[in-house]
Order: C-alpha cells, then structure tokens, then sequence
C-alpha cells in the first residue's frame, strides 16, 4: 500500500491540481493507495507519525499470525516545506519515501533527478515498485539543524533573511498563481538588499575554526540547488557524506547584486569574496544573530549546529 500524503495549497493550488493527475494514473494502473490532505504547517508530520505508529501496531499483531504488515511507501505531494515535514515524520524509519514535485521550488526533486516534471517523478515511484524485488532501494543523506531535518540546503544570514521576507510576502501567491513564484526570491532580494548589514560570524567544520568578516550569507548544502533553481553549491551530492559550505562575504552591495544573477548557472564559484569548505559538522557563531532558513522554512537563528547523517532516507 502506498499512502500519499498531499498539500493540495502548495504552489498556489497546484498541488491539488497534480494529485488529480496522479490519482486518474494510480486508479488507472490499479496501484493500491490512500491519500491524506494536509489542513495546516506540521500536519504532514503529524500524519505520517500517525500511520507509523498504526504500522507499528499491525506488525505486533500480523508477526502474531506469521504475517507480513508493510508500508511500501510514504510519498509526498507539494513543494520542499511539505517534503520536509514528511521526512521528519519518517526518519529513523525503514519506510521507503517519494515525492511528487507541487511548490514553487522543487529544489529537491531538482537536485534529485535534474529536474521537476511531475510525470517522470511519478514513473520513477512505479518503476521501483514494479522492480523493487530486483533493485536496491537508493539511501541519501540528510541533514540535521539540532531536532530539524532538512535535505537540500541550509540557508545563514541574508539568505536566511530573503527565506523569511518571501514566506511572509503577498506578492508569493500572485507569482505562484501565474507560474512564476521563481521571482519572488528576487523581489524580496531586493527589498533585504538595501537594510542589510553583513555581519562578522565564526565557522567550525570538523573542529577548525575559521573566521570572516562582513559576511552576507553561509550555504550549506546537500544538494546543489535552493530558492527554485539557484545552484549555490553546484558540486553538493546527497550521498558523499560530506556537506558543502559556500561564504559569501566582503562584497559591497552592488558586487552582491552583479553576483546572483551567476549563481543560477554555478559561475559565482570562482568569483571573489566567494569561498567553499566541506565538513561533516558545521557550528556557525555570529556577532548579532542571524535568520537560518532549512529547505527555505524558518527554522531558528545563529548560533547553530548543522550535521549531515549519512546513508539515512530510503527513496522509492
């Protein structure tokens, strides 16, 4: 049974609009599935919580029996906010996880499978269970920001700032509504650009200490995409045990500003004022605290602790 867990609001309504697609295809091939339709931010975690533990107790009762209970699968539908909270709910649990790409982003099934057709995600999720006796599920890694997962990238600073602007502007659902929500991250760039100050902030990585001042934002990433397709760690693999961390500091406003357009196509790697380390556990300190995006959801300020825990979320 594959149980589907959709958030029919992401990108404007278009995850509604993509589960009818994927449900006409699932009754068409006669997959067996349930769906769930997610009512508020952290019900998704909720559900899945919900259904572990049901699971749980099926397979108490069905080993009684010399049965066999089984979730084959866990999959999310909506943008990287819904995915996250999904793969909170599953971690530290041998149940297979997929996701159907429905925000405004899909910065994860971007890094994922180079891009974010709905159609080629969903034959991804059959084919594997079509073959899954034959095939070796793929386990990627995650990352942890203290009790938080998150699975592309960890956004410090500006970038945290810019998370924080979009996900409170009006004008994101009117993008979303006409296909363009890739825009709001500029508009609302813009609007943090001319009020923010770069700050001095001491990076850890694997226990060396590194110091920069005027900082305008830290990277860490897993994948190499964020903010709908920004390629801000272009060499960041979700299964090399490592993460990746991109500085960006000492640039004036206007340097900062020639600079962005480049880090759609990875050519700001080689600029100056641009650094990048690798580490497995990274602790940022800074002079006043700065905002701390993961997957683009707020999730605290500096300082803070970021790890990777290799090997761990099984994908469909």
């Amino acid at each position: 049974m594959y149980y589907f867990i959709v958030n029919q609001t992401s990108g404007h309504g278009r995850g509604g609009r993509v589960w009818k697609r994927i449900a006409a295809k699932l009754n068409h091939e006669s997959v067996p599935h349930k769906v769930f339709f997610t009512e508020k931010p952290g019900h998704a975690t909720s559900i899945v919580q919900q259904l572990i533990t049901e699971y749980e107790q099926q397979l108490k009762e069905e080993a009684k029996q010399s049965k066999q209970a089984n979730i084959d699968g866990v999959i999310a539908v909506g943008g990287d906010g819904t995915i996250q909270e999904v793969v909170n709910g599953l971690i530290d649990h041998p149940i297979p996880f997929g996701c159907i790409p429905a925000g405004s982003g899909n910065d994860f099934l971007r890094g994922l499978l180079g891009e974010t057709k709905v159609e080629l995600a969903l034959e991804r999720i059959l084919k594997r269970r079509t073959h899954s006796r034959e095939t070796q599920q793929q386990r990627i890694d995650i990352v942890r920001i203290g009790h938080r997962t998150c699975l592309t990238v960890v956004g410090i600073g500006f970038d945290g700032q810019i998370a924080k602007t979009a996900n409170e502007s009006k004008v994101k659902k009117w993008l979303n509504r006409v296909k363009l929500g890739r825009l709001c991250y500029i508009f609302s760039l813009l609007q943090v650009l001319g009020k923010y100050q770069p700050v001095d902030v001491e990076i850890t990585i694997d226990g060396k200490k590194h110091c920069f001042s005027n900082v305008w934002l830290i990277a860490v990433a897993n994948m190499p995409f964020y903010a709908g397709g920004m390629a801000i760690c272009p060499q960041a693999k979700y299964n090399d045990g490592r993460l990746d961390v991109c500085i960006v500091h000492n640039l004036s406003r206007w340097q900062l500003l020639r600079l962005l357009p480049l880090v759609f196509s990875g050519r700001h790697v080689s600029k100056p004022g641009i650094d990048f380390y690798y580490g497995k556990k990274i602790e940022v300190t800074s002079a006043s605290p700065l905002v701390v995006h993961g997957d683009g959801e707020i999730v605290g300020e500096t300082p803070i602790q970021v790890s990777v825990q290799p090997d761990t979320l099984q994908l469909l």
